[in-house]
């Protein structure tokens, strides 16, 4: 939250915002509080769980349909790159505790719990 709520030096209300939602959790009050949940996204119980959290806490929010991104080279990235770096990245610096080692295994593991674990 911290980094997505941003700042418009030519807004007034961003630009005076002193709230940290990192600092006691979402335990401050949101009421006034206009957030963007995208749309399409809402059919996941992940995000729809995170989402009822933050109505709850008074945020108010407006469904939003982001226009599409060209990511060029993206899927490059994940076919190629990531299959390699990823298993290298977990071996060196994730902790020992993790037991996943592939984009497969993360994969399998996301698979198994959607409430629990990222769509």
């Amino acid at each position: 939250m911290n980094a997505m709520r941003g700042f418009d030096k030519s807004d007034v209300v961003s630009r005076d915002l002193n709230i940290d939602y990192l600092k006691n959790g979402f335990k401050q009050d949101l009421k006034g509080r206009r957030l963007g949940v995208i749309k399409s996204l809402l059919t996941d119980s992940i995000y729809a769980v995170t989402i009822e959290k933050l109505r709850k806490a008074g945020a108010e929010l407006i469904e939003i349909t982001p226009p599409e991104v060209a990511l060029k080279g993206f899927l490059t990235l994940l076919n190629i790159d990531m299959k390699h770096d990823l298993p290298e990245y977990l071996a060196e610096h994730a902790d020992k505790n993790i037991l996943v080692k592939s984009i497969n295994e993360v994969r399998l593991f996301n698979l198994k719990d959607s409430l629990l674990r990222a769509p």
